[in-house]
């Protein structure tokens, strides 16, 4: 990704810009393959009765799962909250014993490798701010909600100001904002397709698609 940020922070290299190729951000063929929503919704028991919403914490965030599981069983509209554990047994169980109320139905996952289908049938994914699953969500033209409520570690800090520079998600800073933040990205038309419209606009260069133009050049 080219940004002044970005050029800022790799000036004291002193690279000329005709010495750097942008190439995007490496993600797994799947997450750019087109997805079949029927069939996905079929396979995870999910409907177009509500807005579907994935929170996924990854394998460092068991106690941020429970705690936003807590925090999104306040949400007070029909949603599905798909929230995944990964190979984490406790925290699938523990998890499983969080409260939620009738109108939300939620389905808790142990790992699955299906995670670029579930995200091509989301309306939102609430995730860490590491780069591999922002850009996954990019490519899946997923808005998301980023949480900064604990200490960044400092190399993703940058991914925060990324996505508050190009307005393709919310930066959570405070626990209990998250079910306003949510209900904001999922009900409110006006601030939706406003993220949606910028997520859309955002150029999603394909690694593999330009290393090979790259080692082509330079073959050449």
């Amino acid at each position: 990704h080219d940004s002044p940020s970005i050029r800022a922070t790799i000036a004291p290299a002193g690279l000329e810009m005709k010495q750097i190729r942008i190439t995007g951000f490496p993600v797994r063929p799947s997450f750019i393959a087109p997805a079949d929503p029927r069939r996905i919704k079929e396979a995870f028991a999910l409907s177009n009765e509500s807005p579907i919403v994935i929170l996924l914490m990854g394998a460092a965030g068991a106690d941020q799962t429970i705690r936003f599981a807590r925090e999104m069983a306040k949400i007070n509209q029909p949603i599905q909250l798909i929230i995944g554990t990964g190979r984490n047994r406790k925290l699938y169980e523990k998890v499983r014993a969080v409260p939620s109320p009738s109108h939300i139905k939620r389905h808790v996952l142990p790992f699955t490798p299906r995670i670029a289908d579930l995200m091509g049938v989301a309306d939102l994914i609430v995730t860490k701010s590491g780069p591999v699953t922002i850009f996954e969500a990019i490519h899946r033209e997923l808005p998301m909600v980023i949480d900064a409520t604990t200490r960044l570690i400092h190399w993703e800090k940058m991914n925060v100001a990324f996505i508050e520079e190009q307005g393709i998600g919310t930066v959570n800073r405070e626990v209990r904002e998250l079910p306003h933040i949510v209900s904001q990205h999922l009900f409110d038309e006006v601030y939706r397709t406003g993220i949606k419209h910028n997520i859309a606009a955002f150029e999603k260069k394909i690694f593999r698609d330009q290393f090979k133009m790259l080692v082509s050049e330079i073959a050449s």
